[in-house]
């Protein structure tokens, strides 16, 4: 608390009020005159030169001023701590999300290396067949069909093998 001259007249450290030590160099106190009766919260600083969220109020009556100094860093250690907290929930996720990806690329990698591996068309058709991927998924449906066109172009290429000893003979 202080007076209309800026001297402090009421702090926790009342050796500083015993010294009645002048607070006009603050700038939350140098202000005074230029603002109303209820100040608004203002970056400050306090007596130690610590950056600080200054508010205060008049009282008319007495000509007295009361400040209500925080500590910055105490005032938005909350936030501070949300940003942080926010911060790790995105870096896990996108650890999460990696990770998943890397893993369904591997899953999908797997089941075409299948379907590479698979015989080739110019295998008899039965050998086709006993190659069936069983995923249960699109991709067995996708096999199915290979197998199928695979057992007609066996049978196409049959064909015209016979075809070509006749037309030969």
């Amino acid at each position: 608390m202080v007076d209309a001259t800026g001297t402090l007249i009421a702090h926790p450290d009342i050796s500083l009020v015993l010294k009645k030590t002048d607070l006009k160099s603050l700038p939350q106190v140098a202000a005074l005159d230029r603002r109303g009766d209820t100040g608004e919260m203002v970056d400050a600083r306090d007596l130690a030169g610590q950056q600080v969220f200054a508010a205060y109020a008049r009282i008319p009556a007495l000509n007295w001023t009361v400040f209500v100094e925080s500590p910055r860093t105490e005032a938005l250690a909350p936030l501070r701590e949300s940003i942080m907290r926010l911060v790790l929930l995105l870096v896990g996720g996108l650890l999460v999300a990696a990770a998943e990806s890397f893993s369904s690329r591997a899953r999908w990698c797997g089941r075409s290396a299948r379907c590479r591996k698979a015989p080739r068309a110019s295998a008899p058709a039965s050998s086709i067949s006993a190659s069936t991927i069983k995923t249960g998924d699109e991709l067995e449906g996708l096999a199915q069909q290979f197998n199928q066109m695979g057992a007609e172009l066996q049978a196409s290429y049959a064909g015209l093998e016979r075809k070509v000893e006749e037309r030969t003979r």
